[in-house]
């Protein structure tokens, strides 16, 4: 579809995110038409995103490839065509400029207030006490294992494999909004390098 734009257009064309600053990224045609619906005058709809979230994104300007930006495209699949790529190095703070488009310390963020806790956490807030307080909240949780939430909680799950967690990640978190929660309880995913990206987008929107 993006191809047959420019084709159509016969001029060059500025893209930038179908999203606001820091907001949440669209991954359908409706997730655009809420946030930007009274900015545009057309909505081009090809389908929900097949990956869920932004791409890969490698500086190959210095001595070494240099990894910007996490996504689906793994430090392993990158090495075994670009060799060795560095990963550990200190991201651009304040209104320093930035190499690469993500590298905000909150991004990628809902309108509640979201928090990334470990399964036990979790299940910990099915006691009396922890149950009591959030009944007062409008909360959703967004969780991969069978783990329990008091009666009331919103909850979406979403596949325990990587990249079907990605898929679905920020449709989630739309849906949890939409749904009007002020707080949103993230089961930690697993710490393996297969989930790094989704760890990086739950760390800016949780910041």
């Amino acid at each position: 579809m993006a191809l047959a734009l420019i084709r159509a257009a016969d001029l060059p064309v500025a893209a930038p995110s179908a999203n606001r600053f820091t907001e949440l990224s669209p991954t359908s045609a409706d997730h655009v038409a809420q946030a930007l619906g009274d900015r545009i005058d057309m909505l081009l709809d090809g389908g929900p995103a097949n990956v869920g979230i932004e791409s890969t994104v490698v500086d190959l300007t210095g001595p070494m490839p240099r990894l910007l930006r996490p996504g689906m495209i793994s430090i392993a699949s990158l090495e075994e065509v670009v060799g060795p790529v560095e990963r550990d190095f200190v991201e651009p703070t304040g209104e320093a400029p930035r190499l690469s488009p993500g590298q905000v310390d909150r991004h990628y963020a809902p309108r509640a207030a979201l928090q990334v806790l470990s399964s036990a956490e979790l299940g910990a807030l099915s006691e009396p006490q922890a149950a009591e307080v959030l009944r007062r909240l409008s909360h959703g949780a967004l969780v991969y294992t069978d783990v329990r939430l008091p009666a009331g909680s919103h909850v979406v799950r979403l596949p325990a494999q990587a990249d079907g967690y990605a898929r679905g990640l920020y449709a989630a978190l739309h849906h949890l909004d939409a749904a009007g929660c002020d707080r949103i309880l993230v089961e930690l995913p697993p710490v393996t390098p297969q989930w790094n990206a989704v760890h990086d987008r739950l760390r800016r929107a949780a910041h």
